[in-house]
């Protein structure tokens, strides 16, 4: 059923402008978006993160969206808390450097890993088996 707003005496563009975050500072939006993004990243994360069999890279995908938005909005409070440009600046390259070494760093086990003639992995991405449980 639909109910008048004439009926019940709601303000319905009172009720929106309550609902927006006019009233909150620019960083308490921006706190606020990032707790919801973290408990949807915890969510989907946490289940399977307790589940005791092989997870593949499906199982984390909605985690990975989530983790791509609490990432981004954890970088936005960062460099709005920041005073000068050019701290912005050197945090924005600092980042920057941080997501371009780890795409290196790990593109070897979302591209394939490079085995010699023996079946052994190459000594560049031995580092990261950081569980002997890991099988590679």
């Amino acid at each position: 059923a639909v109910v008048s707003t004439q009926s019940t005496g709601i303000n319905t563009s009172q009720l929106y402008a309550e609902l927006r975050f006019k009233d909150l500072p620019y960083n308490a939006e921006v706190l606020y978006s990032t707790n919801w993004y973290l408990f949807g990243y915890l969510l989907h994360y946490v289940p399977f993160y307790l589940m005791g069999r092989i997870l593949y890279f499906h199982h984390f995908y909605s985690a990975f969206i989530f983790n791509c938005a609490l990432t981004a909005s954890t970088a936005e409070m960062l460099f709005s808390r920041c005073a000068s440009p050019h701290k912005t600046t050197m945090l924005r390259v600092a980042l920057l450097s941080v997501v371009v070494m780890s795409f290196v760093a790990f593109s070897p086990l979302a591209y394939g890993i490079s085995v010699d003639e023996d079946n052994k992995i190459q000594g560049h991405i031995t580092w990261l088996r950081w569980l002997d449980t890991w099988p590679f």
